[in-house]
Formats: structure tokens, sequence, C-alpha cells
């Protein structure tokens, strides 16, 4: 890594932090919509959210290395991410010690869910590297789109 680098993952890990600290700290929905806490909660989501795509293109684009490279080391910084976010998770609902099991709940809907999310994180990296962050954003928005449509032509229990 060169110094821009690390700068650069090391503001995507502190914005991602920030939100999970925010979203540890929700309300309900109705008291979230109509507060200013929860214009900051968007505020914090959406910043963290173009800086990290910003950011990941930026990576993406100027260094030299080969993708699958370059994508293992900005998907460390995001398991590192999601394993703080479990165990803070865990600790703030004052699980015993011993008992708190991450995985407890597993099912196959959740692998599915998990399968998807380490394709879709190559593909994007795929897209952005080659195309732009832009087109990146616009695909997802479609995916998201056709996702919805779909649950709602094939119904809500699809497994």
């Amino acid at each position: 890594y060169t110094k821009r680098q690390v700068l650069c993952v090391a503001g995507v890990f502190v914005f991602s932090l920030l939100f999970c600290v925010a979203k540890s700290q929700q309300e309900t929905a109705e008291v979230m919509a109509t507060s200013a806490v929860g214009l900051i909660y968007t505020g914090v989501f959406v910043l963290s959210s173009c800086s990290g795509s910003i950011l990941s293109e930026k990576l993406l684009k100027t260094t030299g290395g080969s993708l699958p490279v370059q994508v293992v080391h900005m998907k460390v910084c995001s398991v590192l991410i999601g394993f703080v976010a479990f165990t803070a998770h865990g600790l703030n609902h004052g699980i015993e010690t011993g008992s708190w099991d991450p995985l407890a709940y597993w099912d196959q809907r959740t692998l599915v869910v998990v399968a998807i999310y380490v394709v879709s994180g190559w593909l994007v990296a795929y897209i952005t590297k080659r195309l732009s962050s832009t087109t990146k954003n616009v695909t997802q928005a479609g995916s998201t789109a056709l996702t919805y449509a779909l649950t709602m032509v094939l119904g809500k229990n699809v497994f």
C-alpha cells in the first residue's frame, strides 16, 4: 500500500464506523423520520456511501495491480468492519460471555444472500474499474428495482 491508499482505506473505515455507531443508536421509525437525528443518520450514510464509491473508483483506476488483488485489498476492510459491527451489536445487547453466536440463525436464505453479496462485490469492482462509479450506481439501482419487482411478482415466500 502507498500512503494515499492507506488514507483512502482509513477514510472509508472511519465513515463506515460512524455509520455503524449511528445505526446502533436508532430510534423507532416514526420518531426517526421526524427528528433531526434521522437526518443526521441519513447524511452520514450518504456521505460514507459516496466517499466509499469515489475512493474505491480512485483506487481501482489509479493503482496498476490486477483486479483480484485490488478487490481483496478493499474487501479486507469491509470484513473488519463487519466483524466490529457484529461484536459491538452482541456486546451492546448484554449477551453473556460464551453465549454469543452471530451465526446461530443462519439458514439457506442467509447463505444465498452472502453468495449474491460476494458475486456482487466482484462485479461492482469490475464495472467500476472498466467503466465508472456512475455506471455502477445505475446498475445497482436497476438491480434493486428488479429484485423488488421479482419479489412482488413471485410473492414474499420465495424460499
